[in-house]
């Protein structure tokens, strides 16, 4: 929830997979557009796609791209076949091996690895106590949208919450959250006993009916629930504040307003 994935290095890897397969298979098409080999250069250009195929979709995408590209292949192949049939069924199969490899056995591979990456991400940005995010990846998160703030002038809100909470409560408290707030908002354990909740494009008052709507979901929950809102524009200094110190500043002293 709220994770920009554009960033992470499971997309940084796919997209150095693609760039990498694409670069040495225009390498290898160099000599064929010399020789105006156009069969070769569509079957090197069919690879691509395949590739391209099975690092996006997975191996069911690749395997399915290997097959059409085996179509593909067998029909520009197709008028020489009733020249010479052997060598046209033998440069089919070889297609279609060399297909099949980099379709269903690349995308299994690159998916593995994938998802290997994606879960040293989650673990690394995970709070092992409340299964929220953790407070690194919300400075990292807060910071990149003061960033946007200052470069677009782009509206958004955090929200504090914290109280006296028993430790057994916090990860259950932590869902709990997580299902009230929006598909672009990211719920973070920020502070010892507390949560913030980061709310990218939204102005004070979509942030004042956030923080009820919050505080709605762990009432009951502790003693004192507090709640605080701070909006860019309006409250720029201390949000800058809550870069670099989480967890040694409370909830009391911090700026910002309660839930009008």
């Amino acid at each position: 929830m709220g994770h920009r994935d554009g960033s992470s290095p499971s997309a940084y890897f796919q997209g150095t997979v693609i760039a990498i397969g694409t670069f040495l298979i225009a390498v290898a098409g160099v000599p064929l557009i010399e020789r105006g080999s156009v069969r070769e250069i569509a079957t090197l250009g069919i690879l691509a796609a395949v590739l391209w195929a099975a690092v996006l979709g997975g191996s069911l995408a690749g395997a399915l791209a290997a097959l059409a590209g085996t179509v593909v292949y067998a029909a520009l192949i197709l008028p020489s076949f009733s020249d010479n049939p052997a060598s046209a069924l033998t440069g089919t199969g070889m297609r279609m091996i060399a297909f099949a490899v980099v379709g269903l056995g690349g995308g299994i591979l690159i998916g593995r690895s994938r998802r290997m990456l994606e879960s040293v991400e989650k673990t690394g940005m995970r709070d092992p106590q409340t299964g929220a995010y953790s407070a690194a990846y919300m400075q990292q998160l807060l910071v990149l949208e003061l960033e946007e703030h200052t470069r677009y002038s782009t509206p958004f809100a955090v929200v504090k919450i914290g109280a006296t909470w028993e430790r057994d409560d916090i990860a259950r408290l932590a869902r709990s959250l997580e299902t009230s707030a929006r598909a672009s908002d990211t719920v973070g354990h920020f502070f010892e006993d507390g949560f913030m909740v980061i709310l990218p494009h939204t102005d004070s008052e979509g942030a004042s009916k956030a923080s009820r709507r919050f505080a709605s979901a762990v009432e009951g929950s502790g003693s004192e629930v507090r709640v605080r809102t701070y909006s860019a524009p309006e409250n720029l200094p201390e949000l800058r504040k809550l870069v670099g110190k989480p967890g040694e500043e409370s909830l009391t002293q911090a700026g910002g307003s309660g839930p009008a």
